[in-house]
């Protein structure tokens, strides 16, 4: 079994160990000739100058680190992130948040959430920066919190001057802030139309009143129409035109059917009341009249 160099050396063989090493150095060189950057005469011409350094290292001898101790400053590397609150002056209802006190390295970045407080608002939400080696103190400073001014906005709805069947609707009121937008859509009311179907806008700093006028709606016309009809299969019955006429809900109506020689109608007048917005037809018929003379120089029959 081969011997390595420890064992060869401690045996004084040093031709042998020379082997060795000189063949570990060989294939050293040909592994990382490229990264040496040297040919084989150069870097034999280096070795023994090498090995002179090997044998006599020049180093500097490293000074030892200093005990801490009345010379010696320990920088701490942490600092204080400090804030305070306070309100109004002289405002005795004013409750303040406990003040803060927590540590960050120096250089980190900081945030913290100011608290609330109710009736009260800070002059910021967040405390925000980085920390420096001399801590950092903010004040939080809250004012008391103004309630904004309401603005009144008042509806009216009126009906036709005069107008004794107008129910008017119930005025309108509601409470704005300033800026804030409104829309009121008019209410309905049966037979009548709003001049506005709606009252919007924005609130400003004065209060607001509207006014809804309502007009009575045009009645809607109604079509009475009395058509008049001969026997049936009857095509001696002379044709006769239709009436027509437009009438208002509430209107009475009077038409007097046509005489048609030889024909009697079944109604001698039309007539009524337009109760309601649906048209009217009516049909007049008419039957043959019964012939009393045969002839015109016949006598009339007399009985008894």
């Amino acid at each position: 079994m081969a011997k390595n160099i420890k064992e060869l050396i401690a045996e004084k063989k040093y031709d042998d160990a020379a082997d060795i090493l000189y063949l570990a150095f060989l294939n050293l060189f040909n592994n990382f000739s490229s990264e040496i950057g040297l040919t084989k005469e150069e870097f034999m011409k280096v070795t023994p100058a090498f090995v002179e350094k090997l044998e006599k290292p020049k180093r500097e001898p490293k000074e030892p680190t200093p005990e801490p101790g009345d010379d010696v400053v320990i920088t701490d590397p942490f600092g204080t992130l400090t804030i305070e609150f306070e309100g109004p002056e002289d405002d005795e209802d004013f409750v303040a948040p406990a003040n803060v006190e927590k540590k960050y390295a120096i250089g980190a970045k900081y945030s913290y959430a100011v608290p609330t407080v109710d009736g009260y608002v800070p002059d910021k939400e967040f405390v925000t920066g980085k920390m420096v080696k001399d801590g950092v103190k903010i004040t939080v400073a809250y004012e008391k919190e103004v309630e904004p001014e309401k603005i009144n906005l008042t509806i009216q709805y009126v009906g036709p001057e005069g107008d004794t069947e107008f129910v008017a609707p119930a005025t309108y009121t509601q409470e704005l802030e300033s800026g804030e937008e409104y829309f009121v859509p008019s209410p309905a009311v049966e037979g009548y139309t709003p001049d506005k179907e709606s009252v919007s806008g924005a609130a400003e700093d004065v209060d607001i009143e509207e006014t809804v006028t309502y007009a009575k709606n045009a009645a809607k016309k109604v079509t009475l129409t009395v058509n008049y009809v001969g026997p049936e299969g009857d095509e001696d019955f002379p044709a006769q035109t239709a009436h027509t006429e437009e009438l208002s809900v509430g209107d009475i109506y009077t038409v007097e059917s046509p005489e048609v020689t030889g024909y009697i109608a079944d109604k001698a007048v039309v007539e009524g009341i337009v109760e309601s917005e649906e048209d009217i037809t009516e049909t007049v018929t008419y039957t043959k009249a019964n012939q009393e003379f045969e002839g015109e120089d016949e006598e009339p029959i007399v009985e008894g």
